[in-house]
């Protein structure tokens, strides 16, 4: 799988379909992780080595983001789609894969298990754990991360879906990840609080042409300017420097 490297950070250059199989193929005799992400960590991790580090060390590195996708086949690089955690969630629950669910606060967790117990019959959950709620500078050498690893590695999940947010589930996966025996970590990002239903999904239409940002932005009207910066920055990287592997 070719991977695009942009001002020293890897971006595999995947499709949903591609990641969804990866996982499927998996040989979950080791342990890794994937970090599906966006923007704003992308942007963070130039400046921040131990992010870039984490991000680049990854299984896989799929990007989730319709301004990232157009970025990047703008520059003549076609075979790459946003993958979105939502789809890769709901398809892999009905593998005969084993999952483990470390994120979110104990509310929206019952409400995953609800949803599962009610809509997916065949999923096998192996448990749910709300993780420490600490500062993104104390995620290395944690000990109660290190005691919720310990303890999910116990159960031997296939998958452990990791929703903490851009930035600390990465820094957390990259800094745990070698304490589970055979477990493939996946960074979701939001993707608990949307598949609970305590965030709103847009239309399949408006995901389709690229307008998932302005659904998002209508509803969180802070988030305009900061996007806005976000995608300035962006379009303001020379490209020519960057290299695909």
């Amino acid at each position: 799988m070719l991977e695009y490297y942009l001002k020293g950070t890897k971006i595999s250059l995947t499709t949903p379909s591609m990641v969804l199989e990866t996982i499927k193929n998996y040989s979950f005799d080791s342990s890794n992780y994937i970090s599906i992400f966006g923007l704003y960590p992308l942007l963070h991790s130039f400046q921040n080595q131990k992010l870039q580090r984490a991000l680049n060390e990854s299984f896989l590195n799929p990007l989730h983001g319709k301004s990232l996708e157009l970025y990047i086949k703008t520059k003549g690089l076609k075979n790459i789609e946003t993958v979105d955690g939502v789809f890769l969630l709901d398809k892999l629950l009905n593998e005969k894969l084993t999952h483990y669910f470390y994120g979110a606060n104990q509310e929206t967790l019952n409400k995953i298990n609800a949803k599962i117990n009610n809509e997916y019959s065949n999923a096998l959950v192996c448990g749910y754990k709300q993780p420490p709620i600490i500062d993104i500078r104390d995620v290395k050498n944690n000990e109660q991360i290190k005691k919720d690893f310990f303890d999910i590695n116990q159960l031997q999940p296939d998958i452990v879906w990791v929703g903490l947010g851009g930035i600390k589930q990465d820094l957390v996966m990259y800094n745990y990840y070698r304490y589970l025996d055979k477990s493939l970590l996946i960074g979701v990002g939001a993707v608990f609080d949307y598949f609970a239903g305590n965030l709103s999904l847009s239309s399949e239409r408006v995901k389709k042409y690229g307008f998932r940002w302005f659904h998002r932005l209508v509803r969180q009207p802070k988030l305009i300017n900061k996007k806005i910066e976000m995608l300035r920055i962006l379009i303001s990287i020379p490209f020519k420097n960057n290299k695909i592997l």
